[in-house]
């Protein structure tokens, strides 16, 4: 497994201990490891909603904090980045974790 493979792999295994504790559990969780604007390595994590989930989209900030300190826990040397957004809406280029049951 190379370097790359490795860590992705390690994002999605945290990103997947993280959807137990978001609540209400999102539609998924996907993600993409590259440099920001700045060059700096970092993980930028989309947590999809359901358009219709209105308790989720007013717990944004909750989520959004849980995420960024389990990112900065795991892997320190990469900055995190959180957007949210629909499964219609989500970025194709990135790697899903997979749908919630």
């Amino acid at each position: 497994m190379t370097r790359e493979e490795q860590l992705n792999h390690e994002v999605a295994e945290t990103l997947l201990g993280l959807r137990g504790k978001l609540h209400p559990k999102p539609h998924d969780l996907r993600f993409e490891i590259r440099p920001d604007a700045t060059g700096d390595d970092s993980i930028f994590v989309w947590i999809e909603l359901s358009q219709d989930a209105e308790e989720a989209w007013s717990r944004t900030e909750d989520m959004r904090s849980l995420v960024i300190e389990s990112v900065r826990q795991a892997f320190p040397d990469y900055w995190p980045y959180i957007s949210f957004t629909t499964p219609d809406e989500s970025p194709p280029s990135t790697r899903a974790i997979g749908r919630a049951a």
